[in-house]
């Protein structure tokens, strides 16, 4: 609490001022004065006071006539007067003028803390009603404001009660202006901190607003922007006045912080509040495509912006064959296509249909959604959010590099186990008459996507592995005298004796029985 102290006897202010710091209550004594003209000029110095403590009998400027200057200006601030049992009369005529207690000299050191508490009390009690007060009103103006926004003109009649509680007059003239923060979306900051920092920039409007008297305002926040009705029984210049809210944003101590603006046009009655409020998003949507920290005026970008319908399914199939050749660049120039045929289309709707294709490419490419969630699982968030059109090319870009490489990545793990499954199957089945189909249907891929991929993996082709794979298996049985060639050809994976002989002929360089003679 901070008190300001008033009495041309010194020796009672400097007993005051000692209570006062010793009872370590919190309070703060902020000035100190000898006559309410002297008071006067000092409390302007000295900012905000809670309690002013004067004597009524001075010199000069008495303490009723310093109280009647003081609620001229402030209606707020407490006042309790000093005075001695032959002034009642005069504490009387205080009360009258607005103080709220009174002391009688001497000084009680009890009774003088024991009242500062119950003012202190009584300072945060109001404190807390206006505070209630204020949140209650602002949430009838965002409720009331956001229904008149959205609802048709024949929902409106049941607003009408609630218009005349937040004072709002449309039978005048009226715009809407619409405030973002730009940069929203690399904002690493959660969502109550940046309330809070959308409350420091409605404050500031406000502020700006308290200083006029031909037009009033009505302001709530909405998610991630502040919403303002501008209002007045005469005609209004959209264009000056939100020239002056726009530069007052310029003020606000926020790191290097930048604000996009949309100003919707004039008009008259309640019928067309709804247009007013489409017209200022849709300013404010312009970002998109003229970039940050602009005011921009619906007139400006009237019919500038196209509305119309896409097939996305052509580029979207050819960006699903792309990722799954893993080819980034063709892909990339996809986009790029993508981007120069929604080019100037209405922003909401160009980032709809941007969201559209990659849930197409999650529902088609496998592994495209574990790439996203590895990578960004707030695509949605950032599609929305995002300021304009080049950022949102670029992140685009960016989720299709990441998730062919993800992809890249996947396949090369799962290439490396199919194969080692591959060459299990080979080593359990090559005395059997298998074939690639055979091991492809095992491993789960198509036949010729198979014969390539094991080409690469493993540098031979797949009836080159077989073969080696029987013909070492048959230099082992040769070393055994007891079993017959003819044997050992079935034993791995021939029907016949010739079958047999020409292979191992083929691979080893002669016949089997003249590899047996030459290891014994």
């Amino acid at each position: 609490m901070r008190i300001f102290l008033v009495d041309d006897d010194e020796i009672i202010r400097k007993g005051m001022r000692k209570i006062i710091e010793k009872s370590n209550l919190g309070y703060t004594v902020v000035g100190e004065a000898a006559d309410g003209e002297i008071a006067l000029q000092e409390i302007e110095s000295c900012g905000k006071i809670d309690l002013l403590i004067t004597d009524i009998s001075m010199p000069i400027m008495d303490g009723l006539e310093l109280i009647k200057h003081i609620r001229e200006k402030d209606t707020v601030v407490k006042i309790i007067v000093l005075s001695g049992f032959d002034n009642f009369s005069y504490v009387r005529s205080a009360f009258v003028d607005g103080a709220v207690d009174y002391l009688l000299k001497p000084i009680n050191k009890g009774d003088f803390l024991a009242l500062l508490q119950k003012i202190s009390q009584s300072i945060e009690e109001e404190s807390v009603e206006e505070s209630y007060r204020k949140e209650s009103k602002s949430l009838l103006v965002a409720n009331t404001l956001n229904k008149l926004f959205h609802m048709s003109v024949k929902d409106r009649s049941e607003e009408l009660i609630n218009i005349q509680k937040i004072g709002l007059q449309l039978n005048g003239y009226y715009f809407v202006m619409i405030t973002r923060v730009d940069n929203y979306y690399k904002q690493k900051i959660d969502h109550m901190e940046y309330a809070g920092k959308l409350e420091r920039i409605l404050n500031c409007l406000e502020l700006k607003f308290e200083n006029h008297t031909t037009y009033q305002a009505l302001q709530y926040i909405h998610k991630v922007e502040i919403r303002s009705l501008v209002f007045s029984a005469q005609p209004l210049d959209e264009i000056v006045i939100s020239k002056t809210f726009y530069s007052a944003l310029s003020d606000i101590e926020e790191d290097e912080a930048t604000y996009t603006m949309g100003v919707s046009r004039v008009y008259s009655g309640i019928d067309a509040i709804s247009t007013a409020y489409l017209e200022a998003a849709e300013a404010a949507d312009t970002r998109f495509y003229l970039g940050r920290s602009h005011r921009i005026e619906y007139h400006e970008i009237q019919n500038k912006c196209i509305d119309m319908n896409y097939e996305v399914e052509a580029n979207a199939a050819l960006l699903v064959h792309y990722i799954e050749l893993c080819d980034y660049p063709n892909a990339k120039h996809v986009i790029h296509q993508v981007f120069l045929d929604l080019s100037y289309l209405k922003p909401s709707k160009f980032k709809r249909y941007i969201e559209e294709i990659i849930e197409i490419l999650i529902l088609r490419v496998k592994d495209f959604e574990a790439a996203i969630l590895c990578y960004d699982h707030e695509y949605k968030f950032y599609i929305e959010h995002i300021d304009t059109y080049n950022e949102l090319r670029s992140y685009m870009k960016s989720i299709i590099q990441n998730a062919i490489e993800y992809i890249m990545q996947e396949r090369s793990k799962r290439s490396k186990k199919r194969f080692q499954i591959a060459k299990k199957y080979i080593e359990d089945h090559y005395m059997e008459p298998v074939t690639l189909n055979d091991v492809a249907d095992h491993v789960e891929l198509n036949a010729s996507y198979f014969s390539n991929l094991f080409k690469t993996e493993l540098g031979v082709n797949f009836s080159d592995y077989l073969l080696d794979t029987r013909m070492n298996m048959a230099k082992k049985l040769l070393l055994n005298p007891n079993i017959k060639v003819y044997e050992i050809g079935r034993m791995v994976g021939y029907e016949d004796a010739v079958s047999f002989g020409r292979a191992f002929k083929k691979k080893i360089g002669m016949s089997p029985k003249e590899y047996r003679n030459t290891v014994y």
